[in-house]
């Protein structure tokens, strides 16, 4: 496995980072390749994108998700890949959004005719988009899959 680490900073109160995160629909405006992601239920994602020019598509869950902190995740299907999103606070109005993505080079690379420079620059370019788009529009309504304020984590049995 390889790590992708990045991290931006929003001007967003952490409670609407996390939130807009959370709108795993709305991926597709400001990811680049993903092109539909539908929440099966609280804890369990349908992903479908384009990597390179080529389809892809996977099933995801969350792990974890402590609201206003951090959502982990994993591939449940598709190409081995898991990752933590992590939500600090620092201040009223800004939040630090750390990503860490761990996958699986050989299929990845294929996909992108190489390189975890050409995955960690995509990546970093999501976020930054992220950060354009949750600094830019309402705040959402709600996370997708919300918790209601609680604590959710899968069985540890399945990860």
């Amino acid at each position: 496995m390889k790590t992708i680490e990045t991290s931006v900073t929003v001007n967003v109160p952490v409670n609407r980072a996390y939130n807009q995160w959370k709108q795993f629909e709305e991926f597709q405006m400001f990811t680049e390749g993903v092109e539909e992601a539908n929440q099966l239920d609280n804890m369990r994602l349908e992903w479908r994108a384009k990597i390179a020019d080529k389809p892809d598509g996977w099933d995801a869950e969350s792990v974890v998700q402590i609201p206003d902190q951090r959502i982990a995740w994993r591939r449940s299907r598709g190409t081995a890949a898991r990752g933590t999103v992590s939500f600090k606070t620092l201040g009223n109005e800004k939040t630090k959004v750390d990503v860490q993505i761990d996958y699986d080079p050989e299929s990845i690379a294929a996909k992108l005719g190489d390189s975890f420079a050409a995955l960690a620059s995509l990546v970093g370019g999501d976020l930054k988009r992220f950060k354009e788009f949750v600094e830019e529009r309402p705040a959402p309504e709600g996370g997708s899959g919300a918790t209601d304020g609680q604590e959710v984590q899968a069985a540890a049995s399945a990860r």
